[in-house]
């Protein structure tokens, strides 16, 4: 009975559709057929801007695409066909925030994938189908990586990764696969949950100890699976071990029926940030972030602390039909504002940011300098912040990183380095005045090694042929 279910949800999934994204500003249409903006997926990225969503319309293209600039690339209800040519990637991302949704991708050849992610940060990829081929998706490094709602099916592998961190891979399905996942030892805090794995050779294979196979109390569903669930709350009563078993990786909760798709994950607010964050008076100030939504987010509204204590809540803008949304504001009264954002989705599950900070301000100017100027590791150095100014008010603190983990505070300053290893260390100087503005200074230390000293005395002073004569070592290192 499980096994039916499950596959009654996959095919659903395989063939369920999309509506269409009505047309927006910063939109490029590709359609195989015409009459579009371009026939070509590769032409239409090529000509985008950062931040513009590139839409592809129903058809077959035979393409292998780079993506080295942050876009959203979305396909019209997975019937937009990628295949992937001989020994080349179906798509390879090389930005950070590249957003890949509503694809289907096939044939990858052996040894290469249907999208290959290479040092790319806080991307997302979602609702895509990748079949029949080597691999699914492959991450090399980098962070911040989100996978949901995709399905590999009958590939080697389904997604694997090396050196990735910090990603969320969810309510995803691996069918027939050799190895669903396959995650390297170097891979550290990925999180894996509302998963299916059926019918695959090898469901998990995880050679890192720093990965979390549930979240919330809740797991993945193991076709393999056979513990019980004696109370009825959905969830095995034992572990699910993760190979290799050595390893020690375990899904403690694993599910006994694969997620049917209720949906319960609020949405996810990323890159919020402030630019920038420290402004003049009257000055613009432009809040950005992304939000996404495993369905679709609904409503979104950036609340501010304003300066006389009252708050502004205000809806964000969307750019177009991507994930970007922004708030610009301009502020005449001078220091520290705290924000943060919260979204909701159309099942209303709801969410809200960590607070953020930006100041309005004149920023104080960082400026040191340091005596000896050629110091060895015998010398005590003094560092005089003294040049350091504030153009409309004072400067509050002076905090001094000396590295090797020494962090002191003050306008003057007196630190000695006792060792030369490494020989060049990096001093910054950050200051903050009293509306809360700062500025930084960083300056590269060379700390010279005193050499050693070589001497020695002999006896008698003057020998004669055939007199023994004693030599003596009085060679010594003023700092070893």
């Amino acid at each position: 009975m499980r096994a039916r279910i499950a596959w009654f949800i996959i095919l659903t999934l395989l063939t369920s559709m999309l509506t269409i994204d009505n047309a927006a500003p910063g939109t490029i249409y590709v359609d195989d057929d015409g009459p579009a903006d371009y026939t070509s997926i590769q032409d239409a990225i090529d000509a985008a801007q950062p931040g513009d969503e590139v839409y592809v319309y129903e058809g077959v293209y035979q393409e292998s695409l780079i993506i080295n600039k942050q876009i959203t690339l979305r396909g019209e209800n997975k019937r937009a066909v990628i295949e992937c040519a001989p020994q080349e990637h179906g798509i390879t991302v090389t930005a950070d925030s590249v957003h890949i949704e509503g694809f289907t991708i096939t044939f990858p050849s052996e040894g290469y994938y249907g999208i290959e992610l290479n040092d790319a940060d806080n991307c997302l990829i979602k609702n895509c189908n990748i079949s029949s081929g080597y691999g699914g998706i492959h991450c090399y490094r980098g962070e911040g990586l989100t996978v949901m709602g995709t399905v590999c099916y009958e590939t080697s592998y389904g997604i694997s990764a090396v050196g990735l961190k910090n990603a969320v891979i969810r309510e995803n399905f691996f069918i027939g696969t050799t190895r669903g996942i396959d995650f390297g030892s170097d891979t550290r805090n990925n999180t894996f949950f509302y998963n299916t794995f059926l019918g695959n050779i090898q469901d998990a294979y995880d050679e890192s100890s720093d990965n979390h196979w549930n979240y919330n109390n809740v797991g993945n569903y193991w076709e393999k699976y056979n513990g019980i669930d004696e109370d009825e709350d959905g969830i095995g009563d034992t572990k699910y071990p993760i190979d290799p078993v050595e390893k020690g990786n375990f899904d403690y909760y694993p599910l006994m029926e694969p997620y049917a798709g209720i949906d319960i994950f609020p949405p996810d607010i990323l890159e919020l940030t402030a630019h920038p964050q420290i402004q003049v008076p009257n000055g613009s100030i432009n809040i950005t972030c992304v939000i996404i939504d495993n369905v679709e987010v609904n409503h979104t509204y950036i609340n501010i602390t304003l300066q006389n204590g009252s708050f502004l809540n205000e809806s964000l803008k969307r750019v177009g039909s991507t994930d970007s949304y922004y708030y610009n504001v301009t502020f005449a009264v001078k220091g520290i504002y705290y924000y943060y954002v919260w979204a909701n989705d159309t099942n209303n599950n709801s969410i809200k940011s960590s607070m953020q900070l930006f100041v309005v301000a004149y920023k104080p100017q960082a400026n040191f300098s340091y005596s000896p100027p050629d110091p060895t590791d015998l010398d005590t150095i003094t560092f005089d912040a003294s040049a350091s100014t504030d153009p409309d008010g004072t400067i509050e603190n002076y905090t001094w990183d000396l590295g090797g983990g020494t962090v002191k505070y003050g306008k003057i300053v007196t630190h000695k380095y006792t060792e030369n290893s490494p020989p060049i260390y990096t001093v910054t100087l950050t200051v903050y005045d009293d509306d809360g503005a700062w500025d930084s200074m960083e300056k590269s230390l060379f700390i010279a090694n005193v050499p050693p000293v070589a001497n020695f005395s002999f006896y008698p002073d003057h020998a004669v042929v055939g007199q023994n004569v004693t030599f003596t070592d009085s060679s010594y290192d003023p700092d070893g």
